[in-house]
C-alpha cells in the first residue's frame, strides 16, 4: 500500500437518492454511492448534482492515507431545469481571487456560485499581485457548469498606475465614452484606466445621454452602480451633444460666445449645425475654430492642445 507518506486519501460519499453525480474542487468523481480515492489531504469542495433535486454543496477534509465515510446526503427535491437558474463552479491558480458575475461580488475561488439566472454571464476574477482576468460564460437552467481552472497572471497591482471599473447599464449595449474615447458596450469591465477622475457618457439611440464623472484607483477593480438610462432623445430631435476635451484640462469653453463650463466634457442640448468654439485659460494662447453638431448624435472632438503663451 502507499502508506502515510503519500498525501492522499479515500472518501466514500453517498445520498439518498442515489446516482448523483460528485463534484469534487469542480471534477467530475463519478456517481454516489461509492468511494473516491487518491484525493490529496486538504479541504475540499464537495457538490452533488441530480436532475429534480437541489444541488447540495459543503466542504469536508481529507486525511493522509485514511478512509473517512462521510454522512449519506439527503438531497431536497427541485423545480429541475425550469426555475430559470443555474450553478457553475469557479476556480483559480491561485486561489482566493475575489469573482464578479455582472458587477456582483460573488465571494473568492474556488467555489460554487448557485441561483444564477440562466444566459450569458460576465467574469471577472480579481486578486493583489494578479493582472485581473475577465471572460464570459454561460448558465444553463437547471444545471452546474463546471469551468475550467483560470490561471492567474502576476502583475499588475496597485503600483501599475491603472485599474479596471465594471460598468452596466438598463438596457444594455450603450455605448461607453470614457474620457471621449470609445470603449465598447455595457455591460463590461472596462481595464487599463489610469488612476484618477474620468468622465464617463453612456450613448444609446432612443435615449438620452447620461454624463457623470467616475474615480478609477490603480490596482483595484471597482464595481459601479448600474446606470438607468431614461427615455428620449432630449428636448428636440434638431439638437445633439459634443465632448470638447483639452490638452492641459481646465480651459473654459466659450461655444457661440457662451460660457459652456470647462474642459474635458460632454455639452449637450447644443443645437444642431456649425458652431463657434473658443477655448480660453491662462498662460496660453486662445483657440478658435468651428465644429459641427449632429442632430441627435453625440461627437467625441479631438483633444486640443493649447499653445503656450509666447
Amino acid at each position: 500500500s502507499a502508506g502515510p507518506d503519500d498525501g492522499t486519501g479515500t472518501v466514500w460519499i453517498g445520498s439518498i437518492p442515489t446516482n448523483a453525480t460528485i463534484y469534487i474542487d469542480g471534477v467530475d468523481q463519478g456517481l454516489t454511492d461509492r468511494y473516491v480515492t487518491n484525493l490529496t489531504a486538504g479541504t475540499k469542495n464537495l457538490t452533488l448534482v441530480k436532475a429534480g433535486y437541489q444541488n447540495l454543496s459543503m466542504t469536508f477534509e481529507v486525511e493522509a492515507d485514511k478512509t473517512v465515510v462521510l454522512p449519506t446526503y439527503i438531497l431536497t427535491e427541485s423545480a429541475g431545469p425550469d426555475d430559470g437558474a443555474g450553478t457553475v463552479w469557479i476556480g483559480s491558480i491561485p486561489t482566493n481571487a475575489t469573482i464578479y458575475i455582472d458587477g456582483v461580488n460573488k465571494g473568492l475561488t474556488n467555489a460554487y456560485v448557485t441561483n444564477l439566472t440562466a444566459g450569458t454571464k460576465n467574469l471577472t476574477l480579481v486578486k493583489a499581485g494578479y493582472q485581473n482576468l475577465s471572460t464570459t460564460f454561460e448558465v444553463e437552467a437547471g444545471r452546474t457548469i463546471v469551468l475550467r481552472t483560470f490561471i492567474l497572471t502576476n502583475g499588475g497591482g496597485p503600483d501599475d498606475g491603472t485599474g479596471t471599473v465594471w460598468i452596466g447599464s438598463i438596457p444594455t449595449n450603450a455605448t461607453i465614452y470614457i474620457d471621449g474615447v470609445n470603449k465598447g458596450l455595457t455591460n463590461a469591465y472596462v481595464s487599463n484606466l489610469t488612476a484618477g477622475t474620468k468622465n464617463l457618457t453612456l450613448v444609446k439611440a432612443g435615449y438620452q445621454n447620461l454624463s457623470t464623472t467616475i474615480d478609477v484607483e490603480a490596482g483595484r477593480t471597482i464595481v459601479l452602480r448600474t446606470f438607468i438610462l431614461t427615455q428620449g432623445d432630449g428636448p428636440g430631435t434638431d439638437r445633439g451633444t459634443i465632448w470638447i476635451g483639452s490638452v492641459p484640462t481646465r480651459a473654459t469653453i466659450y461655444l457661440d460666445g457662451i460660457n459652456r463650463g470647462q474642459t474635458d466634457q460632454y455639452l449637450s442640448n447644443v443645437p444642431a449645425g456649425t458652431r463657434n468654439l473658443t477655448l480660453v485659460k491662462a498662460g496660453y494662447q486662445n483657440l478658435t475654430t468651428t465644429v459641427d453638431v449632429k442632430a441627435g448624435k453625440t461627437t467625441v472632438l479631438k483633444a486640443f492642445r493649447l499653445p503656450i503663451n509666447p
